[in-house]
């Protein structure tokens, strides 16, 4: 009996030296992994260098215009840190507020959970301006099911 074989072509791995590579293309990455290390759940450099891998393929196979970056870095927030916030213990309300303003404005706020601004889940016109639109839009929805929870008294 013969089985058929499928080629799929070169598989590369995600190395440091990519990494170094594009470094200034991750820097988004590195900031939400270190406001994720205050809570102990941040992610190692194989998980970096699968990022910067995805990046550099954008980059390269597709084109080096930012908002094709920022669409992979979008991809790459939902893939390799959402999962950190849905599985495992409930992470705190101030870093998912954290997460939620770096995917909309771009940047990492240093304010109280209690001063970070609320938005509405329901805002469509908050994903036209996110920075990384695909990437509020889960986090809008976790926030909003943890506060949901929160709120909902233990039965």
């Amino acid at each position: 009996m013969r089985t058929a074989t499928l080629r799929l072509g070169k598989v590369e791995l995600g190395t440091q030296s990519i990494t170094r590579e594009i470094a200034h293309l991750l820097t988004p990455m590195m900031k939400l992994n270190n406001v994720l290390a205050e809570e102990h759940r941040h992610f190692g450099y194989r998980v970096l260098n699968e990022a910067a891998l995805f990046v550099r393929n954008a980059r390269d196979l597709i084109d080096d215009d930012p908002a094709v970056i920022d669409a992979a870095i979008d991809i790459q927030i939902l893939q390799k840190i959402a999962p950190k916030m849905i599985f495992g213990e409930c992470p705190s309300q101030r870093l998912m507020q954290r997460i939620l303003e770096m995917c909309i404005t771009g940047e990492i706020s240093h304010r109280d959970a209690e001063d970070a601004p609320t938005y509405d889940p329901d805002d469509v016109s908050l994903l036209k301006t996110a920075k990384y639109p695909r990437s509020t839009e889960r986090f809008l929805q976790l926030l909003y099911r943890m506060n949901e929870s929160l709120a909902t008294p233990a039965r």
